[in-house]
């Protein structure tokens, strides 16, 4: 049963109620392993800052290149798609599970922007720059030529 207590051999704390099972994770400079078996039944729940969602991306766009990536990233702040600094307003959770990534805003009834089954990921990267820690999320969708962006800029990595 739950209960709310550290997992002693995880670092994970569990959630004692929640209106999805949740697992909490610290980072604490170290790579922490987690069990697949929870992402069957709950999911993780990361908060970070949603920059903005680039449309009509090249699918094949390199986000493994660090430097190519960082280029597209800064044309696009240059050109306004993107913002150089992000508020409250732009506070999201990413809620992470084995079938997908669901998007939530921060509000009291966490709104779901956005939701992404697994065959709709074409991938997830993350760059670090400067203080910035990003991540990226390219989504597919009817095009097999062009794909969906979405930025976040995250606290921690």
């Amino acid at each position: 049963m739950n209960t709310g207590s550290p997992n002693r051999t995880s670092g994970v704390k569990l959630p004692i109620s929640s209106h999805e099972p949740t697992l909490h994770i610290s980072n604490k400079g170290r790579t922490l392993l987690l069990n697949p078996e929870y992402l069957l039944e709950g999911s993780i729940e990361k908060h970070c800052y949603l920059l903005g969602v680039l449309q009509s991306v090249p699918m094949h766009q390199n986000l493994s290149s660090r430097s190519e990536t960082l280029k597209l990233l800064d044309k696009k702040r240059t050109n306004g798609e993107l913002p150089w600094k992000v508020g409250a307003k732009e506070r999201v959770t990413l809620w992470i599970s084995a079938y997908g990534i669901k998007i939530t805003r921060n509000d009291e009834n966490f709104s779901i922007l956005h939701r992404f089954g697994l065959h709709e990921i074409a991938s997830v990267s993350y760059v670090h720059d400067d203080r910035e820690n990003l991540l990226l999320l390219k989504v597919g969708g009817e095009s097999r030529t062009h794909c969906q962006l979405f930025v976040f800029a995250c606290t921690k990595k």
